[in-house]
């Protein structure tokens, strides 16, 4: 399923194929819309959740801005913000007593 998106993120319309959404594209001439070439993973969209609450839980949000079903949105957000919430939450856990609870 190929679907049409405005600037917006929003999705316009949908079509079994790729040439049939570039069609209704051209016909409509709207060189704005775009047809993303792969949608995310759920593993990215918990990943790009995940930092949000990091960086919410220091008072420093990063909010993602662009559409979550989108896989270039998501690694984009991602490559930018990804190791430094696992930085932050590697120095907020380094005085946990783990062998407390047996890890």
């Amino acid at each position: 399923m190929y679907k049409v998106y405005d600037r917006s993120h929003q999705v316009i319309a949908s079509f079994r194929t790729l040439e049939q959404a570039r069609k209704y594209k051209e016909v409509l001439g709207r060189p704005d819309w775009y047809i993303p070439s792969r949608e995310s993973t759920a593993r990215q969209r918990a990943a790009v959740e995940w930092c949000e609450s990091v960086y919410d839980a220091i008072d420093q949000p990063r909010p993602f801005n662009g559409n979550i079903n989108l896989f270039d949105d998501c690694s984009n957000y991602l490559s930018i913000y990804l190791d430094d919430a696992k930085a932050i939450m590697d120095d907020a856990m380094s005085g946990y007593p783990y062998e407390k609870y047996g890890y």
